[in-house]
């Protein structure tokens, strides 16, 4: 910040230099043309004085240094930003997957105690209730039950339906065994 300080000040000083011998030459009938080229930011103009020139000219590092300081001290804040905001996410993200694990773990078991209900059931019972169910959760209810239980259950149902409902489970059979053997 000093260093910008220093900077505008030595800017804002030259320009006042550069202002007083424009008007210096004004009063003299002298072409003022070379003072205004030192205050756009040309120093290598003929006829302009050295100390000027010397001075602009010793101040151009400073300049440089300073801007370039003032980006570096940018940069590592927007890093910093960026290193907070990663954070949030990565802590989001690991809240979030916690809450799937969860629900995961809930709705196997709550899967397996349906399973177990099924088992348990009446054919005809099972079958009156499976037959109510869209076709693809009948299909995945009953892949799971045992074969026995399964058997027994197609038997009450309705000859369509119990088709359409094999139909259902053996493509997730074909499409079960064509993954493992994709994974060998």
């Amino acid at each position: 910040m000093t260093h910008i300080r220093i900077t505008t000040f030595a800017f804002m000083l030259a320009a006042m230099l550069a202002s007083s011998q424009v008007a210096r030459a004004q009063e003299a009938g002298i072409d003022h043309k070379a003072d205004l080229l030192l205050i756009t930011g040309s120093v290598s103009t003929p006829g302009m004085p050295e100390t000027a020139i010397d001075y602009c000219e010793s101040f151009r590092d400073v300049a440089s240094e300073a801007r370039f300081g003032w980006q570096a001290s940018r940069l590592e804040e927007l890093q910093t930003e960026v290193a907070n905001a990663t954070d949030k996410l990565e802590s989001e993200r690991q809240r979030l997957q916690r809450w799937v694990d969860r629900r995961d773990r809930f709705i196997n078991r709550a899967n397996e105690q349906l399973i177990a209900i099924y088992q348990k059931m009446k054919p005809d019972v099972a079958a009156g209730h499976i037959s109510e169910l869209e076709d693809e959760t009948a299909a995945a209810l009953l892949l799971k039950l045992q074969p026995r239980v399964t058997s027994l259950i197609f038997n009450e149902m309705t000859a369509a339906r119990a088709a359409r409902l094999v139909s259902l489970i053996s493509g997730a059979s074909k499409y079960a065994s064509v993954g493992a053997k994709n994974t060998k």
